[in-house]
């Protein structure tokens, strides 16, 4: 059994890990780092709230690995648009 400080210290962990990676994610598709801590959220939902279930259950569910779920405030529905495009544009590059 764990102890509560490591169960502390696994959730922070956890928590601060997620947010790199949702600024990363954020900043790729803003392409600058001070509009990407904007955007609500950026996650990856196979290794963040679906990751207890098998790969399997996943599928069936129509969580793919490749997706990546953004949640936003109150934005014009063009710019996200635009925004996007700009990053596919962008990593299709690379």
């Amino acid at each position: 059994m764990e102890s509560h400080s490591r169960s502390i210290v696994k959730a922070v962990t956890w928590r601060a890990g997620g947010t790199v990676v949702t600024s990363l994610i954020a900043w790729m598709i803003t392409g600058e780092a001070t509009l990407s801590m904007g955007i609500g959220l950026a996650i990856h939902p196979s290794s963040t709230i679906f990751r207890e279930f098998e790969p399997e259950r996943r599928r069936q569910m129509g969580i793919d690995e490749d997706m990546i779920r953004v949640a936003v405030g109150i934005e014009n529905f063009d710019d996200i648009r635009e925004d996007f495009q700009q990053a596919i544009d962008r990593t299709a590059e690379i």
